[in-house]
């Protein structure tokens, strides 16, 4: 059971099930912890560990076979995995659509509380980046700092129906994800 405030990861290429898992974790409370879909088994563990991971969601073979990895060099790691066709190893790990559940009455309640909870300042989502130095460093983004984005954007861009937009970045990228939110 995750609770608000709990750091949880994506390591995944672009997908519907990426977008949703975020936007639910938004409206949950949970820190979103994206990690790019090609980083190597290393660079993730380095994330993972640092973020206090606990649970992942992996999109493809690869990114669940690093995982599997890091899961056996003693992090422990409850894995759901977008994509069917990845043969899953383990009972604790499942799939995406086996995760979800129907939620009941009184979890919607929880969930609308939790979402009425929740503040300005709190922490969204934690981007790790590259920089120019060293290990990848993780930025903590609020709501607040999101929502600026959008009105940004909002303000500068004038998007209507007749326009198509296209993932050119990984969702993992900052840019990306607010351009996916904004449209």
């Amino acid at each position: 059971n995750m609770q608000q405030g709990d750091n949880v990861a994506i390591y995944s290429p672009n997908c519907y099930q990426w977008a949703v898992a975020d936007y639910a974790m938004a409206i949950s409370g949970i820190v979103s912890v994206p990690i790019y879909a090609t980083n190597t088994k290393d660079q993730a563990a380095y994330i993972i560990k640092e973020a206090g991971i606990r649970l992942i969601f992996a999109g493809s073979n690869e990114q669940y076979k690093n995982l599997t990895q890091i899961r056996r060099e003693g992090v422990p790691l409850k894995i759901v995995v977008f994509d069917r066709s990845v043969k899953i190893d383990t009972d604790e790990d499942s799939y995406y659509d086996a995760f979800l559940k129907q939620p009941t009455t009184a979890e919607i309640s929880g969930i609308e509380e939790t979402l009425h909870g929740i503040k300005a300042d709190d922490t969204t989502t934690i981007i790790y980046t590259s920089g120019t130095t060293g290990d990848p460093k993780g930025v903590m983004l609020t709501h607040r700092n999101l929502f600026h984005q959008l009105e940004a954007v909002d303000a500068n861009f004038d998007v209507s129906a007749k326009d198509t937009s296209l993932c050119f970045l990984p969702l993992s990228h900052v840019y990306e994800r607010m351009w996916s939110l904004y449209i």
